[in-house]
């Protein structure tokens, strides 16, 4: 890593510092020692003269010394008078130093800036910044000076909390999606349990391909807000579908050998909200729940790996400008494979419990 300053100190400045106990000794003040060195040292404009054709001419003071080099050996042979007449040497009054200062003096919101630029080699800001701050640490910076990251650390700051936000709203908005499809607000509830999962598998990612978090993270985060709910929604979809028809069938007397049959007209969505008798319901639950995980799996398996293989090349990807794309792809792959794990064992389980405590409590209300 190339590191590289705005500014250099390439320029030398004589600076003499004046020593004020000499000059209260001698009687004059500081401002008559500056008038001195400034009347020495350049030449001054004290006003201007007017000829009677009209023509004004600028009158300016000088002295041998304003195109010499300032030395020492030049400041002792220049004398000034005191206020008590007496004549002193110039460098009696001070200290001649040569300093080194800045080329340029940048400014930021009127403040003096000095900017650090470097090139990474890698997309690892963070151990950059942490390198940063410890060293900061260990060599504090003087009193009155301040830091404040900028480049791609300022972004990532200025842009994490806008993206965090938006996955929020992408949460909310797929369960106001998912309120409206199944009419229910306590199903929806039981699908966002997998978005957390969702989680654990790119802090997974993050360990296995030792990935740093950045803003590209927290856009597969935003992205897998809305793909690892639909495994959900298949799965309870499809289980309260198969509900539904069995209520009919029970309640027409009807076989439910018919709801294979490819003509079956049954669709249940009359009996959504109609419960029939408690162990019947408790019973048809149990089963209803198994044989749908059981005929779900093959097509989410199929959904969830064709988009998998989809982001496995970018995942794995090492040419240039790897470091910024993979990280998103090896989030999802991760994400998909471990909420979709969790959501075949989690989602029907709490399926369950949910909707036999709602039959229990309608039969405790007398409603069954």
């Amino acid at each position: 890593m190339l590191a590289t300053l705005s500014t250099t100190y390439d320029n030398r400045d004589v600076v003499f510092n004046i020593n004020h106990d000499s000059l209260s000794s001698l009687g004059a003040t500081s401002m008559e020692a500056g008038l001195d060195a400034l009347l020495l040292f350049r030449t001054t404009d004290v006003g201007k003269f007017s000829s009677a054709q009209g023509d004004r001419y600028n009158i300016s003071i000088t002295s041998d010394a304003a195109d010499t080099p300032i030395t020492k050996q030049v400041l002792s042979s220049l004398e000034v008078k005191s206020l008590s007449g007496e004549y002193v040497n110039f460098d009696t009054l001070g200290e001649l130093l040569e300093e080194k200062t800045p080329t340029s003096i940048d400014r930021k919101n009127r403040v003096r800036n000095i900017s650090i630029r470097a090139n990474l080699t890698s997309s690892n800001t963070a151990n950059v910044q942490r390198y940063m701050r410890e060293y900061l640490e260990e060599n504090p910076l003087p009193e009155g000076v301040s830091k404040e990251a900028g480049g791609i650390m300022e972004l990532l700051g200025d842009s994490i909390w806008p993206l965090m936000r938006a996955a929020l709203i992408a949460v909310f908005l797929v369960y106001v999606v998912m309120v409206i499809l199944f009419e229910r607000y306590r199903q929806p509830l039981l699908i966002m349990g997998c978005i957390p999962f969702s989680l654990v598998g790119i802090i997974l990612a993050l360990v296995v391909f030792r990935t740093e978090f950045s803003i590209i993270v927290v856009l597969a985060l935003v992205a897998l807000s809305g793909t690892v709910v639909n495994n959900g929604i298949i799965l309870i979809d499809y289980t309260n579908m198969e509900r539904y028809k069995r209520r009919e069938c029970k309640a027409k007397g009807l076989d439910e050998s018919i709801l294979e049959e490819v003509e079956c007209n049954i669709t249940g969505k009359e009996y959504r909200d109609v419960y029939l008798d408690k162990e019947w319901e408790l019973n048809t639950l149990k089963e209803v729940v198994i044989n749908s995980a059981a005929s779900r799996i093959r097509p989410i398996l199929m959904t969830v790996t064709t988009t998998m293989f989809g982001v496995i090349p970018m995942a794995f990807a090492t040419g240039e400008g790897s470091e910024l794309n993979a990280p998103i792809g090896q989030c999802m792959m991760l994400g998909l494979l471990i909420s979709t794990v969790v959501a075949f064992v989690t989602i029907p389980i709490l399926y369950y419990m949910t909707e036999a405590h709602v039959i229990k409590s309608k039969t405790k209300k007398g409603d069954i």
